[in-house]
């Protein structure tokens, strides 16, 4: 990810918890180098979407980590990994 991007991630996350992620002008620069260096070999739109993925089920903001490192998994995911019996035809 670029700079511009990091800081238009940074924007996204604090329009969606405006409350919980300020953002002060102060610290505005360091945040968008230190986000960048963290997320320097991910593409913004796999970024973004984890975002929008980790928004639905947080209501708290995300840390580099949360947007870089974990899996995503698809919505049916929980229904079968419980199932031992799951893809079993008999």
């Amino acid at each position: 990810m670029t700079k511009k991007e990091t800081a238009l991630l940074l924007k996204h996350i604090y329009a969606l918890y405006p409350n919980n992620f300020p953002i002060d002008e102060d610290v505005l620069p360091a945040m968008i180098e230190t986000w960048t260096e963290v997320l320097k070999d991910r593409k913004y739109e796999e970024i973004f979407e984890r975002l929008i993925q980790y928004a639905k089920e947080n209501r708290f903001p995300p840390t580099p980590a949360d947007l870089c490192c974990k899996e995503i998994k698809p919505p049916y995911f929980e229904e079968y990994v419980h199932d031992p019996n799951a893809g079993e035809d008999w």
